[in-house]
């Protein structure tokens, strides 16, 4: 039998079909760059990179763009139509939806209203359709959507299976939601929490941008963090890494949903504060009047908000004492009390952390907003994508 040694591990073909997963990797990675910041981000050579970009240029998958402002080189890219990532958001009332090419340019977005308690089916089905609607109206095919990525503020198994929906989407555990949304896309669907997705975009668009170390902390009907460790997102053995919605604080004896009396949500996500201020009978609807009353002299409103950020500082606390981060970014509507939220936030920290870990921590909210949890399933769509099947013939 004659074996063709040429292909297997270690020779020249395997060698330089792993040289080019790394560099489209690290395209994935940072969108497009030049010769040399491919070079600087890969250890490669620059002539081994110069090679291989010319090589898939040729093939399709690269192509060289006009130079950026700044910027030493022609922009390396990936070719128009090379394929696309779907993203979807699942939220409460809504579904988002967008696409976005595989160097990180959000191309299209929608959004439709869905009846409060939307069963998944609903969902899904809603979700398809305006994904097709997007992509007709953007010219692009179902073959060019390369990767989807689905998200939703739930605890979810490794496997796309809801384990608890307390919140946003009550009445869904135990729901197969993987093979449900595979079956709706007619592909194959990466399924994610919305805070793992969130510090992902935060990291491909947002303030960390370059930050490898990041919580990113989701503040709405629940509270839930994705965490980036040396620019990895942390999920854990079973998928729940981040819940510090449930980490025990002193100010709270409430019973949670989980079943747990004293959770941070009990205190310090959005309807705990909501519910305070209807229960001393000043009611607000939302976290934008709450800071509009403070901007008027409501002593009331701003004590909560002050309580609202020591109790949240006391928790990430213990997070930061844990994993050391460089930034830490409060998303979701409880970031529309910026300032109000943060400085009391950060009181907490610089009094509970150890030495060292709070001197250099950047405490802001997301430059995001609402499109945050959308642009998480972009991001997570982009990094899914099957490089081997692009690289394929080449």
């Amino acid at each position: 039998m004659n074996y063709d040694y040429s292909s297997g591990p270690g020779s020249p073909s395997s060698l330089r079909h792993a040289n080019q997963r790394r560099i489209l990797a690290t395209l994935i990675d940072a969108g497009g760059l030049s010769q040399a910041e491919i070079a600087r981000r890969t250890g490669l050579a620059p002539a081994t990179v110069s090679n291989i970009v010319r090589e898939l240029s040729t093939a399709g998958i690269l192509q060289l763009t006009a130079e950026a402002a700044g910027r030493r080189g022609r922009v390396i890219r990936f070719a128009a139509g090379i394929g696309y990532a779907a993203g979807i958001s699942l939220e409460r009332k809504s579904v988002r939806v967008g696409l976005a090419t595989l160097d990180h340019t959000v191309i299209g977005t929608r959004t439709r209203e869905l009846p409060p308690g939307y069963a998944p089916d609903l969902g899904l089905r809603t979700a398809r359709e305006v994904l097709d609607e997007l992509r007709d109206e953007l010219d692009v095919s179902k073959a060019q959507t390369v990767a989807c990525c689905l998200t939703l503020a739930t605890m979810l198994s490794p496997d796309g299976q809801v384990l608890s929906s307390q919140h946003a989407l009550a009445g869904w555990s135990n729901t197969p939601l993987a093979s449900m949304a595979e079956q709706a896309f007619e592909q194959e669907v990466l399924v994610e929490n919305d805070a793992n997705a969130g510090v992902l975009a935060e990291h491909t668009w947002g303030r960390a941008q370059d930050v490898n170390n990041v919580l990113y902390v989701h503040i709405s009907n629940g509270i839930g963090a994705g965490i980036m460790i040396d620019g990895k997102v942390l999920k854990g053995m079973s998928g729940t890494a981040g819940e510090i919605g449930h980490l025990a604080v002193p100010t709270s004896s409430q019973q949670c949903l989980c079943g747990n009396t004293g959770c941070l949500e009990t205190a310090a996500s959005v309807p705990a504060v909501l519910g305070t201020l209807a229960s001393l009978g000043q009611p607000a609807d939302s976290v934008t009047e709450i800071v509009t009353r403070i901007q008027s002299g409501d002593a009331l409103c701003q004590r909560l908000i002050i309580d609202m950020g020591l109790t949240l500082g006391h928790a990430l606390a213990a997070v930061v004492n844990t994993i050391n981060p460089s930034m830490i970014i409060i998303g979701g509507e409880g970031a529309l009390a910026g300032d109000y939220l943060l400085t009391p936030t950060r009181t907490a920290l610089e009094r509970l952390t150890v030495p060292g870990s709070c001197e250099k921590l950047v405490v802001t909210t997301s430059s995001l907003g609402a499109e945050a949890p959308l642009h998480g399933a972009l991001a997570m769509g982009v990094n899914s994508v099957d490089l081997d099947a692009i690289l394929q013939g080449v």
